[in-house]
């Protein structure tokens, strides 16, 4: 049996027959669509919500510009998180300005370079060197969204259609719009797991059924092919929460069952399938056996492996692990009846929410308890690092929050109209309101 739900585990039962095709059909190419496929963008004026709000008492974004300000030949400035030369100390420019290559700009409202230069708003406005949120194309029924830097991925049910795979290009400087657009369209009958799926820089990552057919699924954006991962074949089942690439890997957290032992007994914690390969039984990493196998909650990627939750089971966890190949580490024992959920990693820290609180642990100095980062109002779910920031959704609201944010300081609200998924791609937040069905994206302020 699926359960396509997201909270608290999203649940995939593989069951493949032999001999499956390890690759499904793609569409003939059309040249004329040229390299972006075709559209499915509604435009991409700042319809979107204008810049941030604070949720409580929390300040508005602040104006960071590069370069040293005043009139003279001047040095150069640094560069600003958005790419791009920097300020050239206004040299030849009026009060207020800054040189962005040949041209003189107003870093605070200039919507090609907000808040520093060649740092675009694709589309939307700058105001106080913020960038406002974008509406870059309409939505029917989002299945899964996942981020990777420069792009933006969407499986979307289109109504009376087959499902498709669509994107958001973001790998420039964000000068001009950057549209949604069709990449691939699955076969009829396709249905993918709901909330589900991963990206790099290759493609994206889902699963699901066709045909009684359920299976792990990469798509190649370079050869717009899909390929088969992964796949089980009946008395064994394969229960997926969540996945994540890295290190040459899939790895998913899930339960792999052999449903000829009465009672069914399984192994329940973390898997892998190599990117490499195709129709693959998911690899036992660091994994718990027995009829009720803990289940293990999303995955993180760290270098050479994965950090991921534990839910509690039979007096044991619930704890915060990390697992290498085929070797598990706790990294921290987290109080009882606190279970790791939407786990999120950075260089230092690992994050996870829980019904009320997001708490961070350090990925080094032994195993602490983890420290509450921040109190939530509503439920935080999926948890999504953004370089400086951590943004995730709260009840319904998108919200954001400096790592480095004072004690007390409260969350920045994004956009407070509801919404259904969300995802990050570097310093871009990307997410699919509910009403009106739109995909919206938002730059984070640089240097905040």
């Amino acid at each position: 049996m699926m359960v396509n739900m997201r909270p608290p585990f999203p649940v995939l039962l593989l069951v493949v027959s032999a001999g499956c095709a390890d690759v499904l059909g793609i569409e003939p190419w059309d040249a004329s669509l040229g390299a972006g496929g075709g559209s499915t963008s509604t435009g991409a004026g700042p319809t979107g919500t204008a810049g941030e709000t604070a949720s409580s008492t929390g300040s508005s974004p602040t104006s960071t510009s590069s370069g040293d300000g005043g009139t003279g030949a001047g040095s150069p400035g640094s560069s600003g998180p958005g790419g791009g030369d920097g300020g050239q100390g206004g040299a030849g420019c009026g009060l207020g300005e800054e040189r962005c290559g040949d041209t003189c700009v107003d870093l605070a409202v200039d919507p090609a370079h907000c808040g520093a230069c060649d740092r675009g708003c694709f589309g939307g406005t700058c105001v106080d060197a913020a960038c406002s949120a974008v509406v870059v194309g309409a939505v029917d029924e989002a299945q899964s969204l996942a981020g990777a830097p420069g792009v933006v991925w969407l499986l979307d049910r289109p109504a009376a259609a087959p499902h498709q795979l669509e994107r958001v290009d973001l790998s420039g400087a964000g000068a001009a719009p950057a549209p949604l657009t069709l990449r691939h369209t699955l076969p009829g009958g396709f249905s993918p797991l709901l909330g589900v799926g991963a990206a790099d820089a290759l493609g994206f990552y889902f699963a699901g059924y066709q045909d009684e057919t359920e299976q792990v699924l990469r798509f190649l954006d370079s050869a717009r092919t899909v390929v088969t991962l992964g796949q089980v074949t009946f008395p064994l089942s394969f229960d997926v929460a969540a996945m994540v690439p890295s290190d040459g890997n899939l790895w998913l957290s899930g339960r792999l069952v052999d449903a000829t032992n009465d009672p069914p007994f399984g192994e329940a914690g973390v898997f892998s399938l190599a990117l490499g390969a195709s129709g693959q039984v998911p690899v036992p990493r660091c994994v718990r056996g027995g009829v009720n196998a803990p289940m293990a909650t999303d995955v993180a990627a760290i270098a050479q492996g994965v950090a991921y939750g534990r839910v509690l089971h039979g007096g044991a966890g619930p704890d915060l692990l990390t697992c290498g190949v085929d070797q598990e580490a706790l990294l921290s024992t987290t109080p009882m009846g606190v279970t790791p959920r939407d786990v999120i990693a950075d260089a230092s820290h690992v994050y996870f929410a829980t019904l009320d609180t997001i708490y961070r642990v350090p990925r080094t100095g032994g195993t602490p308890l983890p420290e509450p980062w921040v109190a939530t109002a509503e439920l935080p779910s999926y948890l999504a690092d953004a370089g400086d920031h951590v943004v995730w959704r709260e009840g319904t609201k998108v919200v954001r929050r400096h790592k480095l944010a004072a004690a007390g300081e409260p969350a920045l609200v994004l956009d407070a109209s509801g919404a259904s998924h969300v995802a990050v791609a570097g310093d871009v937040v990307a997410w699919v309101r509910y009403t009106p069905r739109e995909f919206v994206i938002l730059r984070l302020p640089a240097g905040e």
